[in-house]
C-alpha cells in the first residue's frame, strides 16, 4: 500500500484516512445489480465520518498510535506472539498485576510497554463461534468492539489501531461475518458524534481478508453514490441495529401467547440463541414506547439470565445496561425539560481552580414531593453530558427541611442509571454548611452503596473555605446561601469574596 501518513502529536505514524484513500482501482461491477437488499444504502454518504478511519494493510506493531486493541483470554495468560516478542514472556504477569480478570466481550486498558508503538494496550476476550449460538458470538464480537471504542472514548485517545478481532484465538469465527460487525460497529459509533478518538485505524495483516474489509468499508463509509449503490447489494439484510449490536427483527415482532407451542418454532428455537432471544423474551410484556418507562422507579430491577452460562450472562447484563444508558441519554438530548430548570436546583456554573466545571446543586429548591423526578435525573443527565471532562458538584445544604431530602432509593438508582464516564469524570463533591444528618447520610450512602467516590467528598464549612477551591467570580451563589453564611461566620467570606473578585475570569 505504500508509505502513508496520520499523525498523533507530531509523530508520524502510517495509515491514511479512508476519505483520502486511492480508490480509482476499485472494480464495483463484479456484483449483480439486480438483486438488490435495499432500495438505497442504510448507510448515507458522510465526508466528516470518512475522515475518522483508516483502512491500513500491515503489521498493526509497525504503526504508532495513542491505544493499540488486541485479544486474550479471560485468565491474561494468552497475548499476541508479535507483542510477546518485543515486551518479553513476563509481560502477561505485568498485565495481570495490573487487571486481575476480564471477561468475553469486555475491554480493560494496561499503560503501553515501552517495546510497544502505543501508549495504551487495549485488551478484549472474542467470543468462540458455534452456528448453533451465531447470534450470541455476534453479539459478544461487537460487545468486544464497543467496548474498545467505548474506553478509547473515556481515555480521550487521538487515534487507535485495531486489528480483526475475530482471528483472536481459537474462535473459529467466519471472515464475513467477523469483518462485517467490525465495521459496522465502527460506523455505528462514529455517527453517535465522539470526540475520542480522532483517528480509527482499522489494521489486516493479509491480503485475502485486507480485500473483505475493503468491500465492507466501501458499503459503510461510501464515498460517492456508486458506493452507496454497492452496498444495496453487496450488504447483507441484517446489518445490526442502531448500535451495531445483532439484530433479528422476525424474533422482536412475532408475539404469541405460548412460544413454545407455536408450530413454527424450529430447533433452534428450542435451543436458544442465546444473549439476544433471552434479551428479547420480555418482548411481550413491552409498553407501547420503551422510551415512556420510568428510568429510576424500578433501576435496579435486571432480567433473570439464569438460562444464560456465565461468560454470556455477563455480556447480557451489559448489553442491557447499554441500552437503557442510551435511551436515557437520547430523552435527556430531546424532552423538555424546563420545568425542572426553573426551579434552580440544578445547573452549571463556572471553574474551579484546577480548571474543573462545576456543577451546582441547591438543596432548599430541591423539592422530591413536588417534582418529576425522571426529569430531574434526565436534567442531571443533560447537564453532565454536556461537559466535556472533569467535573465537580457544589451542593448547598443550608436552609433544607425534610421536604427537601430525597429518598435513599432514588439516590442509588440515580447514581446505578449514571453512566460511567460521569462517575469517573466526577472529582470533588462539595456539601457546604453541612449539619450532622449530612454527615451521617453521606458516610452511610458513600460507604455502602457508592465507595468509589468516597474519597471524593469533602465537608465544607462556610463560603470562605469554599473559596479556596473556586474563585467567588467562578460560582452563582443564591443570595439566602451568603446571608446564611454571615449568621454563621460574619462577613470574612464577603470579604473575601470582594478582596479576589478580579483574580480570574468572570463565569461565562
Amino acid at each position: 500500500m505504500g508509505d502513508l501518513e496520520i499523525s498523533i502529536g507530531d509523530e508520524p505514524t502510517g495509515a491514511v484516512k479512508w476519505s483520502e484513500m486511492d480508490l480509482t482501482n476499485l472494480d464495483l461491477n463484479t456484483w449483480n445489480y439486480i438483486n438488490r437488499n435495499f432500495d438505497s444504502s442504510p448507510f448515507p454518504i458522510d465526508p466528516v465520518i470518512n475522515s475518522r478511519i483508516a483502512l491500513w494493510f500491515g503489521d498493526i506493531l509497525s504503526l504508532t498510535v495513542d491505544g493499540l486493541a488486541t485479544t486474550t483470554n479471560e485468565s491474561l495468560d494468552e497475548i499476541q506472539e508479535s507483542i510477546l516478542f518485543r515486551t518479553g514472556s513476563n509481560y502477561p504477569q505485568e498485565i495481570r498485576n495490573e487487571i486481575k480478570s476480564i471477561r468475553t466481550g469486555e475491554a480493560r486498558v494496561v499503560s503501553g510497554h515501552p517495546n510497544l508503538p502505543c501508549r495504551n494496550l487495549l485488551l478484549t476476550v472474542t467470543p468462540r463461534f458455534s452456528e448453533k449460538y451465531k447470534t450470541a458470538a455476534e453479539t459478544a464480537l461487537y460487545s468486544c468492539y464497543s467496548s474498545v471504542l467505548e474506553k478509547v472514548s473515556e481515555k480521550r485517545m487521538e487515534t487507535v489501531a485495531i486489528p480483526p478481532l475475530h482471528l483472536g484465538g481459537k474462535t473459529n469465527f467466519p471472515d464475513e461475518l467477523g469483518v462485517h460487525v467490525a465495521i459496522r460497529t465502527v460506523r455505528r459509533f462514529l455517527e453517535k458524534g465522539h470526540s475520542y478518538p480522532r483517528l480509527i485505524v482499522l489494521c489486516v495483516p493479509d491480503p485475502k481478508l485486507f480485500s473483505l474489509y475493503l468491500s465492507f468499508m466501501v458499503c459503510h463509509f461510501p464515498r460517492e453514490p456508486a458506493h452507496e449503490e454497492y452496498a444495496c447489494v453487496r450488504l447483507p439484510t441484517q446489518i445490526g441495529d442502531e448500535e451495531g449490536a445483532a439484530w433479528l427483527p422476525d424474533r422482536k415482532i412475532r408475539i404469541f401467547a405460548n412460544p413454545a407451542e407455536h408450530p413454527e418454532r424450529n430447533e433452534e428455537d428450542d435451543l436458544g440463541v442465546g444473549i439476544m432471544e433471552q434479551l428479547n423474551r420480555d418482548f411481550v410484556q413491552m409498553k407501547e414506547d420503551i422510551d415512556k418507562e420510568r428510568l429510576i422507579t424500578d433501576g435496579r430491577k435486571r432480567r433473570s439470565f439464569s438460562s444464560l452460562s456465565e461468560p454470556e450472562r455477563n455480556i447480557a447484563i451489559e448489553i442491557e445496561t447499554k441500552e437503557r444508558q442510551e435511551r436515557i441519554l437520547r430523552r435527556a438530548r430531546t424532552e423538555d425539560l424546563s420545568s425542572i430548570e426553573k426551579t434552580g436546583c440544578l445547573y452549571r456554573s463556572g471553574q474551579d481552580r484546577c480548571g474543573r466545571q462545576i456543577v451546582v446543586v441547591v438543596g432548599k429548591w430541591f423539592r422530591p414531593e413536588a417534582m418529576d423526578l425522571d426529569k430531574t435525573f434526565l436534567y442531571l443527565v443533560r447537564l453532565l453530558d454536556d461537559i466535556d471532562g472533569p467535573y465537580c458538584v457544589v451542593y448547598f445544604h443550608a436552609a433544607t427541611g425534610t421536604e427537601n431530602r430525597p429518598g435513599l432509593k432514588w439516590m442509588r438508582a440515580v447514581y446505578d442509571n449514571l453512566e460511567y464516564r460521569f462517575k469517573k469524570n466526577l472529582k470533588a463533591l462539595y456539601i457546604i454548611h453541612p449539619t450532622m444528618w449530612t454527615k451521617v447520610m453521606c458516610w452511610w450512602f458513600l460507604t455502602f452503596l457508592a465507595p468509589n467516590i468516597k474519597q471524593k467528598l469533602l465537608n465544607v464549612p462556610g463560603l470562605s473555605e469554599l473559596y479556596a477551591a473556586v474563585e467567588p467570580n467562578q460560582i452563582k451563589i443564591p443570595a439566602y446561601i451568603s446571608e446564611h453564611d454571615i449568621t454563621l461566620h460574619g462577613f470574612g467570606a464577603i470579604a473575601y469574596s470582594h478582596t479576589h473578585s478580579g483574580a480570574s475570569t468572570p463565569v461565562k
